[in-house]
């Protein structure tokens, strides 16, 4: 009829291992940073981003910020086309691993050609040209008249590397700039120019 009772223990629960939240592919240009974040939950949680180039294994990435749930890294050429997941793994040893996500770099924006001033006469084609390299290049000129503020053009070549339009008076003056943007947002202005409308009777002056 003796009895003896043990020591208490304790039981305690821990959330499910999961991830909620996937890396998503990054563009980025080279020597800019690029970043992949993982959400998950669980208790105790550690992480290991890995990365895979073309024709390689997976490996662990050596970065500072490999073992946090932002992974980033300052973008090299030889980046493009690399794989990147992470591992989670939570206190009791139980692991998951994300989505593989995409490293793109693209090349720096930047203008390598910019628009001349353009003297044309009344009922013309006035005709502003910019050049620039990166990725994914999208373009929007604008136009400003004396004593406004920059607007977009509505031409219908307003978006494109060649912007033109018919000619008329009232753009005599008038300035003209192009936006660039590329496929990760980034922005570049051009250099303003000037549009010189000149009358049919001043275009066809006899030279004296």
């Amino acid at each position: 009829g003796n009895s003896v009772t043990s020591n208490e223990a304790k039981c305690s629960t821990s959330a499910a291992l999961k991830i909620t939240g996937q890396p998503s592919d990054c563009i980025v240009p080279v020597g800019s940073q690029a970043r992949f974040a993982v959400k998950a939950e669980g208790t105790g949680l550690k992480y290991q981003w890995q990365v895979k180039f073309p024709n390689e294994s997976w490996k662990n990435s050596g970065s500072t910020t490999a073992t946090t749930a932002t992974y980033s890294f300052t973008t090299e050429g030889k980046h493009n086309g690399m794989l990147v997941r992470c591992i989670v793994k939570d206190a009791s040893g139980n692991s998951v691993t994300s989505n593989e996500a995409k490293c793109s770099t693209a090349e720096a924006l930047r203008i390598t050609g910019q628009p001349s001033n353009c003297s044309v006469s009344v009922g013309s084609q006035a005709r502003f040209a910019v050049k620039a390299e990166g990725t994914g290049l999208k373009y929007q000129w604008q136009v400003k008249f004396p004593n406004e503020s920059w607007k977009n053009s509505g031409s219908t070549t307003a978006t494109t590397a060649t912007y033109s339009f018919t000619t008329e008076g009232k753009h005599n003056g008038m300035l003209v700039r192009c936006i660039v943007k590329d496929a990760s947002g980034n922005s570049i202005i051009s250099s303003e120019v000037k549009a010189n409308i000149i009358s049919v009777e001043d275009w066809e002056l006899p030279i004296m």
